[in-house]
């Protein structure tokens, strides 16, 4: 019983993170992110982007958030970027 249970709760996880990543944003430009693995690299771009193009600084926000889980600034970026991106 306690392998089913524990089966059965790890198929659940994997399929909750498969289906986030079907919502994923599409990653920036390769050419505009230097390391396309540096969670810093994904931030300074999402920085640099906020005002002319939200969306695209949005995007960079989730990315650097996804490979830096603990950096709180993509995560104020992200949200920050949501919001500029709503206005109308």
């Amino acid at each position: 019983m306690r392998r089913f249970l524990a089966v059965l709760l790890l198929t659940v996880a994997v399929s909750a993170g498969a289906q986030n990543d079907r919502n994923a944003p599409k990653r920036p430009r390769a050419a505009a992110i230097s390391d396309t693995n540096d969670a810093r690299a994904y931030l300074v771009f999402g920085k640099r982007e906020f005002e002319r193009d939200p969306r695209a600084a949005m995007a960079a926000f989730y990315w650097a958030a996804r490979l830096d889980p603990t950096m709180a600034e993509a995560y104020y970026g992200q949200y920050a970027a949501a919001n500029a991106s709503d206005r109308g």
